[in-house]
């Protein structure tokens, strides 16, 4: 068995074993590593780096929109291309002007401190 980082031609193995085990492909930004036997894809694990807001606080919206101009400088100069929040139902259309979209409205997150 061999251990390696995914390669293009690997693309289609990964998507037969996502559709077989029926789950999502994984995520446009992951670091995939595979596990190849004889040229055989038998497994892989996607490691994703989110970059969340959280929070961004003021009470003069002036100096939360250029809190907010600065990070995303600091995202595009490090090449980062999404940002993630979560926001109460209240702030969605505030988030949306900024820019942002739902893009799964439940889901359980969960975190391990290694």
């Amino acid at each position: 068995m061999r251990y390696r980082w995914m390669e293009i031609k690997d693309g289609e193995s990964i998507k037969f074993l996502c559709d077989k085990n029926q789950i999502a492909l994984p995520h446009p930004e992951s670091s995939i590593l595979v596990a190849e036997d004889e040229g055989e894809i038998e497994g892989f694990a996607g490691l994703v780096n989110l970059t969340f807001l959280e929070p961004l606080i003021s009470d003069n919206p002036l100096v939360a929109v250029k809190l907010f101009d600065l990070i995303q400088g600091i995202l595009i100069n490090q090449k980062i291309k999404s940002l993630y929040c979560y926001c109460s139902d209240d702030k969605v259309e505030l988030f949306k002007k900024a820019g942002f979209e739902i893009f799964q409205e439940k889901k359980v997150l969960m975190r391990k401190e290694i």
